[in-house]
């Protein structure tokens, strides 16, 4: 299926002249004196649909190949669309009842064209073995999301499911149970952690810390122990008081009412 989903978005892209080839390397080293592709994949769509993406941060933590992504500075193109202050603003000065969307945008940024200098860094490898040169904002991938949802009063949006009739918003139960999860893994005392798990717990916490802001003071022993991390690589045992605070999380998390 999802090889299907793929060779067709190639199609679709070649037919828009928004992407060019197949070629093969010889064909496109005679064109550019250096170009690199970064891997396909594949990511599921909220609808359960599948979408191919050119996975631009590819490889991760090698310094010897850094990806395409590490090359730009995320603090120069800041942005608010994820910012959750801002939508949860919008929805408290709503004076009535609404529903909700998601709209596609993939048609509105694949019409944007990058600049020629960065072409040689957007290849892309189909499963052919053929080389494709992407023109236009990836947007996260070889295409964006294909359509837009019916309008309902719940959507799903920065992670959260947003209320326009009752202006509430909640967390997905799926990723309820999964935050449950990964904080009682920190919970078993015999384990070693690395730093890189410690600080992927610490922004999915702090995430979660946006509709329960009370929780917000027991992930400052997380942001210590991260703190006194010397070595990124080596692994450590989760202090004392990381532990009374993750188990504070944990209790409040499982008590949570999840339709509140």
């Amino acid at each position: 299926l999802a090889s299907e989903k793929i060779e067709k978005s190639f199609q679709k892209e070649v037919t828009a002249r928004q992407m060019f080839g197949p070629f093969t390397v010889e064909q496109l080293s005679s064109k550019f004196k250096f170009f690199r592709s970064s891997p396909l994949g594949a990511v599921v769509n909220n609808n359960g649909s599948i979408r191919p993406i050119n996975d631009l941060l590819f490889p991760r933590n090698d310094p010897a190949v850094p990806s395409v992504n590490s090359f730009v500075n995320a603090k120069d193109f800041t942005t608010t669309w994820d910012d959750f202050k801002v939508v949860a603003k919008f929805f408290k000065a709503l004076a009535r009842p609404v529903l909700l969307a998601l709209f596609d945008w993939e048609k509105a940024y694949r019409q944007i064209p990058t600049h020629p200098s960065q072409w040689p860094f957007l290849v892309v490898q189909d499963l052919e073995g053929g080389l494709y040169l992407d023109t236009r904002i990836t947007f996260g991938g070889v295409a964006g999301c294909e359509k837009c949802s019916e309008f309902s009063e719940e959507q799903k949006f920065i992670g959260f499911i947003w209320n326009g009739r009752h202006k509430t918003v909640r967390l997905p139960i799926a990723k309820l149970l999964e935050r449950i999860d990964q904080v009682l893994i920190f919970l078993i005392e015999v384990r070693i952690f690395s730093y890189n798990e410690v600080e992927v717990l610490a922004g999915r916490l702090n995430h979660v810390a946006y509709i329960l802001p009370q929780l917000k003071a027991y992930l400052n022993s997380v942001y210590k122990w991260l703190a006194s991390w010397h070595f990124c690589y080596a692994k450590r045992p989760a202090p004392v008081e990381v532990l009374e605070d993750l188990e504070i999380w944990y209790n409040t998390l499982r008590s949570f009412n999840i339709q509140d």
